[in-house]
C-alpha cells in the first residue's frame, strides 16, 4: 500500500486536491486563502513576521471547531506570529462519500497533500509538522497523535481529549513527542481532557496539561481571560529546538520573577497554588537542578504551614472524587459523583478545593441534565433513574460567586 501513488488512495472519494493559490500572494505577516478544488472552504496560510525564504520553517496545521471557518487565530496568538508557517485546515471528508475508507485516513492523506503543495511554494520543514485544534479540531488532533504520530513533531489538543473505547488501533508514541492538552475547568469536554493526560503519557508522550480557570468551552485569547502562559511557553520551547540557549535564559528569568511575585501574594492558599503552577509550567523543565530546587523548596515550606492543613485536606477529598469520576461510566455513576462533589463543597466552602468541588458539581449537573442525549439500555431504566433523581434532587450551588472567585484567582495566578 505504501508504494501506491496518492491518486490511487483517493479512488472512490471524488476528492480532487488541485491547489489554486498563486505564489505572488504569499507575504510575511499576512494571511491568505489556499483554495483546493473539492474542499468546501479555502484553507488559510500565514507566513510568520520573521519569515526568510532562505531558511526552512516548521509548519502548524490547525483544525477549527464545529460551525467555524478555517483559521489560524489560536496558533498565531500563541506563537506571537513568529517562527512557524501556519495553516488553517478544512475537513476534506465533510459531506463526502468515503466508500468504506476510514475518515481519519482520508484526512491525513489530505493533510499530506496540502503539506506537499505548500512545500512547493514556501520553504518549510515537512518533518517539523505540528497538528492541533479546538473542539472538533482538538478531537482530530487527539486521533492524529495516536494514529499518525510519525507525521508530527508535536500535537496540541484544545477543548477535547480522549474517549474510549478505541475505534482503531493505537500506536505507541515512542519518541516523547510533546503533547499539550488545554481545557476550561467548566468545559463540556473537561472530563475527557483529564483522561487524556494519563492516556498520552502511557503512550510515551511528554504531556503538558493546562487548565483554564473559570472558563467553559473556549481558549483564552487575551480578552476576558489572559492568554495561557503554559501554552505560550510550550510554543517557545518548540520554536527554539535548533538553538535552545535563548529560551533557557528566558526560563531562568521567568523563575526568578515568579518566585519574587509569589512572595508578595498575601493569601497563603493563593501562594500555594501559584507555586504549584510554576512547577507544572513547561519552562520549569528547562531549569537546572538548583533553580528547580528553589521552587520545590518554597512549595514544600508553604505546604508544611499549619494554616494550609484544611486546604490540603480539601484537595485530598476533591481528588478522590475526581479519581472516582474518571473510573466509572453511566448516569447513575454521575449522579453519585455529583453528590460526592456536593459533600466536599459543603464541608470546605471556604477552601479553594471546596470551591472547585462546587464548580465540578455544576459541571456534572449539566451532564446529568442532558439525559435526553444519553444512550440508555432501556426506556424503563431511564425512567427509573429519573424518578429516583426527582425524589432526591442533586445538591445545588450558586454559580455566580464561584465564577467570580475563579476569575479573581485567574488574575492572581496570571500576575494581572
Amino acid at each position: 500500500m505504501k508504494s501506491l501513488p496518492l491518486v490511487v488512495l483517493w479512488v472512490g472519494l471524488a476528492l480532487p486536491v488541485q491547489s489554486s493559490l498563486s505564489e505572488e500572494r504569499f507575504s510575511p505577516g499576512k494571511e491568505v486563502d489556499f483554495a483546493f478544488e473539492g474542499v468546501a472552504r479555502p484553507l488559510v496560510v500565514y507566513l510568520p513576521d520573521n519569515y526568510d525564504p532562505a531558511k526552512a520553517w516548521p509548519v502548524v496545521f490547525h483544525y477549527h471547531g464545529t460551525g467555524a471557518n478555517p483559521s489560524v487565530a489560536i496558533p498565531r496568538a500563541y506563537t506571537g506570529g513568529k517562527d512557524f508557517v501556519l495553516v488553517g485546515m478544512e475537513y476534506i471528508t465533510v459531506g463526502k462519500r468515503l466508500n468504506g475508507m476510514d475518515y481519519l485516513d482520508a484526512e491525513i492523506l489530505f493533510l499530506r497533500e496540502v503539506r506537499k503543495k505548500l512545500a512547493d511554494k514556501v520553504n518549510i520543514i515537512p518533518r517539523r509538522s505540528y497538528v492541533g485544534g479546538f473542539s472538533k479540531g482538538g478531537w482530530f488532533a487527539s486521533e492524529f497523535a495516536e494514529r499518525y504520530s510519525k507525521d508530527f513533531s508535536g500535537v496540541y489538543i484544545l477543548g477535547a481529549g480522549k474517549k474510549k473505547p478505541d475505534k482503531r488501533r493505537t500506536r505507541t508514541i515512542s519518541r516523547g513527542m510533546p503533547v499539550y492538552i488545554g481545557a476550561g475547568m467548566q468545559d463540556i469536554n473537561y472530563f475527557y481532557s483529564v483522561v487524556a493526560i494519563s492516556h498520552f503519557s502511557k503512550l510515551g508522550a511528554s504531556v503538558t496539561y493546562d487548565e483554564y480557570l473559570g472558563m467553559r468551552h473556549g481558549v483564552p485569547l487575551g480578552n476576558k481571560y489572559r492568554q495561557s502562559e503554559h501554552f505560550s511557553q510550550w510554543w517557545a520551547i518548540e520554536a527554539a529546538r535548533a538553538d535552545p540557549a535563548p529560551v533557557k535564559e528566558a526560563a531562568v528569568l521567568w523563575s526568578e520573577q515568579g518566585l519574587k511575585y509569589s512572595r508578595g501574594i498575601g493569601s497563603l492558599p493563593d501562594r500555594f497554588l501559584f507555586l504549584e503552577k510554576l512547577k507544572s509550567a513547561p519552562f520549569y523543565n528547562l531549569l537546572k537542578e538548583p533553580q528547580r530546587a528553589e521552587i520545590d523548596k518554597e512549595l514544600a515550606e508553604v505546604s508544611r504551614l499549619p494554616q494550609l492543613s484544611k486546604e490540603l485536606a480539601a484537595r485530598r477529598d476533591y481528588r478522590l472524587v475526581l479519581k472516582r469520576e474518571l473510573g466509572g461510566v453511566g448516569m447513575e455513576h454521575l449522579i453519585g459523583i455529583a453528590r460526592a462533589y456536593g459533600r466536599v463543597h459543603s464541608t470546605y466552602k471556604q477552601e479553594h478545593f471546596g470551591k472547585r468541588a462546587g464548580m465540578e458539581l455544576l459541571r456534572v449537573t449539566n451532564m446529568v441534565n442532558a439525559s435526553h442525549r444519553w444512550e440508555w439500555p432501556s426506556e424503563e431504566e431511564k425512567q427509573a433513574v429519573l424518578a429516583k433523581l426527582k425524589e432526591e434532587p442533586l445538591p445545588e450551588v450558586e454559580r455566580d460567586p464561584l465564577e467570580d472567585e475563579f476569575e479573581r484567582l485567574h488574575r492572581v495566578l496570571d500576575r494581572e
